[in-house]
C-alpha cells in the first residue's frame, strides 16, 4: 500500500464557508482560507439565479456581515 508522503512544500489550510441561511436551502456566499503559516484571503460568491432569496437569513447576515447588496454587486 502506498503512504501518504507530504512533500517539503506542502502545508495545511483551514477553509470557512459563510451561508446565507442557517436552513437546510440556504447556499454559500463566501469561501476564505488560512495557511498555517497566517497567510489567509476569502472570495465571495455571485449567486445564482436559481438560488432562492426566501433563504437568505437576516440572522446569518448579522454573524457574518456580508449582505445581498455585498453580493449581486459582484
Amino acid at each position: 500500500a502506498l503512504a501518504f508522503q507530504p512533500s517539503a512544500k506542502a502545508r495545511i489550510a483551514f477553509i470557512d464557508f459563510e451561508a446565507s441561511g442557517l436552513g437546510p436551502f440556504s447556499w454559500p456566499i463566501e469561501v476564505g482560507w488560512s495557511f498555517e503559516d497566517g497567510v489567509t484571503d476569502s472570495i465571495l460568491i455571485s449567486p445564482s439565479p436559481q438560488w432562492p432569496m426566501e433563504a437568505w437569513d437576516i440572522r446569518a447576515e448579522h454573524l457574518h456581515g456580508i449582505t445581498p447588496r455585498m453580493l449581486s454587486d459582484l
